[in-house]
């Protein structure tokens, strides 16, 4: 009666269940870090326009009504409150909306002649791609 040798090694269905186990988690790996990466750079950009509204709020700060009116439907690049261009923020517009609102009660729109408050709106987007909107009232008393 033969016997066999006890071999050592692995089998062929051995090394091929390993290798798809090593590929099905490095592709699962490869997908989360990816995903974080676009989150990271998403939140970068939302910074960067949070930052550029502020910045813009700052920079018409001391603006009449009459001049916040005049930027009503403008596209600008972010400025510093000095008036310089903000760095790294070249691919963000910010888009500026302008609504009179009653005096008292700043959720009744009216007729610019009516009001001396307004509410601007601005929204940062990079690409089409809205990062941020804020809202503020100005007001000339």
């Amino acid at each position: 009666m033969k016997t066999r040798r006890k071999q050592s090694g692995f089998s062929l269905i051995e090394v091929a269940v390993s290798i798809a186990l090593i590929v099905l988690v490095a592709t699962t790996a490869i997908a989360s870090l990816r995903s974080g990466l676009r989150t990271m750079g998403g939140t970068e950009q939302a910074a960067r326009g949070i930052d550029s509204i502020r910045e813009l709020r700052e920079y018409t700060y001391a603006y009449s009504v009459a001049e916040v009116d005049a930027l009503d439907g403008t596209t600008m690049a972010p400025v510093l409150a000095n008036g310089e261009s903000i760095p790294n923020c070249k691919d963000i517009s910010l888009v500026i909306a302008v609504t009179p609102v009653d005096d008292v009660d700043p959720e009744t729109e009216v007729l610019p002649e009516a009001s001396s408050t307004r509410v601007v709106t601005v929204v940062a987007s990079n690409h089409g791609r809205k990062l941020h909107e804020a809202s503020w009232l100005v007001a000339d008393y």
